[in-house]
């Protein structure tokens, strides 16, 4: 009986040790996932800001350009592609990972240039920009509705105070 008892003791300690040793080898790889999904996120992160710059710099001049940046925790790298009134962005966000190799995250982001003109107002608001004095608006004025584009109402506060 007593060899029993050993044999089942050894069994049951080895076992044990197995299951831990392998539980502990589970923990460190599924931290490792975890760390190298953060590290994704900061590769996609970088990704937008190198986007949004691009989508700037489009607004200040529509030339092709190439740049690198900083985000925190990872870089990216910026191109603009320009053929006639379409632009195209590719950003790069990259960050390294906990295993040294580099998490990549692509952004592909297509711009169209339109020229829109303002539209025009009413014959006495032009006289009001440029008459650079006070206006006096008398009659019944209930509210003064601005539309916009899809007739969507703008903000048309104002304030006269009776001018």
């Amino acid at each position: 009986m007593g060899k029993v008892a050993v044999i089942a003791f050894v069994a049951f300690s080895l076992s044990g040790a197995y299951y831990t040793l392998n539980r502990n080898q589970q923990t460190l790889e599924t931290s490792a996932r975890v760390s190298d999904h953060q590290y994704e996120v900061l590769a996609r992160e970088a990704a937008l800001d190198g986007t949004s710059l691009g989508r700037q710099s489009l607004a200040d001049s529509f030339v092709p350009t190439t740049f690198n940046g900083q985000s925190p925790g990872a870089a990216f790298t910026t191109s603009i592609a320009v053929s006639g009134n379409r632009a195209t962005i590719t950003s790069i966000g990259q960050a390294v990972n906990t295993s040294g190799n580099p998490s990549q995250y692509e952004i592909v982001t297509e711009v169209v240039r339109q020229v829109v003109l303002p539209p025009t107002g009413p014959s006495w608001m032009e006289y009001a920009v440029i008459s650079d004095g006070d206006l006096t608006l008398k009659g019944d004025i209930d509210a003064i509705v601005v539309t916009g584009t899809n007739s969507n109402e703008l903000n048309a506060d104002i304030h006269t105070n009776g001018t």
